[in-house]
């Protein structure tokens, strides 16, 4: 009788064994990912640096160059007082959308066909305009100039929040320039 209680535990324990074995998920194919999610960074001028120019009056030009690709997307985040010509060099696929925002008209150039431009520009009456172009952190800054610049980034990061669906990764401001340089996971770099 013994050796049939053994052989009958021996058989639950297989039945119960091979159940667990059986209703085991078996290993998924790795699914493709998706792209990349951009990285939001943001480049803040009063104006770009003056250029010597005829007498006809043109906005100067703020060189960007983006060195990122398609993997890495980023979203550009533009902001000015002055009039200014963003000039755009990046690769194919390299920026997703630019956000391009000031007190006088803005003008975005060099993006591939195709690329979502949102304008946000007082002059054009858009009402959700900002103007960002002090670093809260800088040093130098007087504390009635800080709480504005915070006050700036704030407006800007929660414009841009809405518009995209994420924070500012980066932001860089300066008075004015001639170019900056764009580089994933890096905070922009004026030259």
């Amino acid at each position: 009788m013994r050796c049939v209680h053994s052989v009958l535990l021996a058989l639950f324990v297989w039945s119960a064994w091979t159940a667990c074995v059986e209703s085991a998920p078996l290993p998924q194919p790795k699914k493709e990912t998706s792209p990349a999610t951009p990285e939001v960074q943001a480049i803040g001028v009063y104006e770009a640096a003056k250029e010597a120019r005829a007498a006809i009056q043109l906005p100067n030009t703020l060189r960007v160059e983006v060195q990122s690709t398609s993997k890495r997307p980023v979203i550009l985040v533009l902001s000015a007082y002055e009039p200014v010509r963003w000039e755009i060099n990046a690769p194919s696929g390299a920026v997703a959308q630019v956000i391009v925002s000031g007190y006088h008209k803005q003008t975005v150039v060099g993006l591939p066909q195709g690329t979502r431009v949102r304008s946000l520009v007082y002059e054009d009456k858009n009402e959700e305009y900002f103007i960002a172009f002090r670093d809260p952190k800088a040093a130098d800054l007087t504390p009635e100039n800080r709480a504005e610049a915070q006050q700036a980034y704030e407006q800007m990061n929660k414009k841009v929040k809405e518009l995209s669906g994420q924070e500012l990764k980066f932001f860089q401001g300066q008075y004015a320039a001639h170019r900056v340089t764009i580089r994933p996971g890096e905070k922009p770099t004026f030259d």
